[in-house]
């Protein structure tokens, strides 16, 4: 069953586009909705790891055996801070791997919501690119989310590879 939250069709249709199409997951609240527009789709091969420490590091390791980008995916607020270790082993050793955060509402933040932290930049220098991709209401939002979302898959591998982080909000002001 794919969402009918517009920037989670975006961000599944390229990164089945761009052959992405194994993924570790840690499910939460905030991002079920990806993995619920995955686990369906026989072109995705997901994983699931609880811990989403363990989940990165095993993203990672899948990247190297496979030689090619994997996907690990949360949800939102303090759960993305455990991908830190593995992202910056990710980013010295080279490693392609596409970490989607989920997220609530922009507007959320600074407004005490639960699970609302700033995720943007959150790795800091720690990866290749970080996009945060738009709610989409509009033609324009529309085609700004499908670029954020190539620019982001494409550096995976641009001039050597190494992690990207895209940050996708997935609940809405009436969710």
């Amino acid at each position: 069953m794919y969402s009918t939250i517009k920037n989670i069709q975006i961000l599944v249709a390229l990164m089945k586009e761009h052959g992405i199409d194994t993924v570790v997951v840690s499910p939460g609240g905030s991002s079920i909705t990806i993995i619920h527009s995955m686990e369906d789709d026989p072109f995705f091969h997901l994983y699931s790891a609880i811990d989403e420490r363990s989940a990165a590091y095993f993203a990672m390791g899948l990247a190297q055996e496979l030689s090619r980008p994997v996907g690990v995916l949360c949800t939102s607020g303090t759960a993305v801070c455990n991908y830190l270790p593995a992202v910056t082993e990710a980013f010295y050793q080279k490693v392609p791997i596409l970490v989607i955060t989920a997220d609530k509402h922009p507007y959320f933040l600074n407004q005490l919501a639960t699970q609302k932290i700033n995720q943007e930049n959150i790795f800091g220098d720690k990866v290749k690119k970080c996009v945060m991709l738009p709610m989409v209401n509009t033609e324009d939002d529309f085609w700004y989310c499908e670029r954020l979302v190539n620019e982001g898959i494409l550096e995976l591998t641009h001039h050597g590879c190494g992690p990207v982080h895209i940050n996708i909000p997935t609940i809405g002001l009436n969710e």
